[in-house]
């Protein structure tokens, strides 16, 4: 269609013209499983590009739409005082992932862009100020949402340590705080060093704790492993009426 407007019917061997079409595209740049396209395609577009936002741009849009969501909710100061902290902290998690962990044919999802900026943030928007007693707490959900975004995308243990060693860094730097003391009781008995992938998943934040709430709140799981049981039985309920059941192993990481 590019080249000729249109295709030839092998049935009726007649041409279709087609008319009234607009092609659109949109593409990243080769390189991470991405392939080059030729010139020859690429003849027929006016191509459109746009350079990535810097740091100072990205650090206002973010801070202004997380300062505008305290303010609205009517945090206090105590809380507020945090939000620069917890943009900066966000940009050095990003930063870091784009630099250190690359795309490769066998780990082509590694890409990472503005939208996991964003999804951090949007995270925490889903949260209420009646759910927060004290600020560590919004450290605590900024936390629970990098890892959600970032660090479950990872599938390679060397990896995942690296995250969350450069994670417990970027918590001491910007909010004077040790790993530990965000995740609490927890992981009370182990060093952050030694985290594995069930201590990870016993932060949790969801809106389905407790299915038969009125109010979906995004909220803190205080007893992760009641969660789970819970939501078994749930599923049970589901199977035992539906038409078409679900056999589905609900671990914490599915969760």
């Amino acid at each position: 269609w590019m080249d000729h407007g249109g295709w030839y019917d092998l049935k009726e061997n007649s041409f279709r013209r087609i008319v009234d079409l607009t092609f659109i595209g949109a593409m990243g740049p080769p390189g991470g499983g991405r392939n080059p396209i030729t010139g020859r395609f690429m003849r027929h577009f006016n191509i459109i590009a746009f350079t990535e936002f810097d740091d100072g741009s990205m650090v206002r849009i973010f801070q202004t739409v997380l300062d505008w969501w305290l303010d609205r909710s009517g945090f206090d100061d105590s809380f507020r005082s945090r939000s620069s902290s917890v943009i900066a902290a966000t940009m050095g998690a990003y930063k870091a992932s784009v630099e250190n962990l690359l795309p490769t044919p066998t780990k082509s999802h590694y890409t990472f862009n503005l939208r996991d900026f964003s999804r951090v943030v949007q995270g925490i928007l889903l949260t209420r100020k009646e759910d927060f007693a004290a600020p560590s707490e919004l450290v605590a959900v900024w936390l629970h949402e990098l890892l959600r975004v970032f660090y479950d995308r990872l599938t390679v243990d060397a990896d995942r340590s690296w995250f969350l060693a450069n994670t417990t860094a970027l918590v001491k730097d910007h909010f004077d705080l040790s790993i530990g003391e965000v995740f609490g009781s927890r992981i009370a008995h182990k060093p952050s060093e030694t985290l594995n992938d069930e201590d990870i998943r016993s932060l949790m934040y969801c809106d389905f704790e407790d299915p038969k709430a009125k109010v979906k709140a995004y909220k803190l799981v205080e007893d992760v492993s009641a969660l789970q049981p819970r939501m078994n039985a749930l599923l049970d309920e589901y199977n035992s009426v539906a038409p078409k059941p679900m056999n589905l192993v609900l671990s914490l990481f599915c969760l």
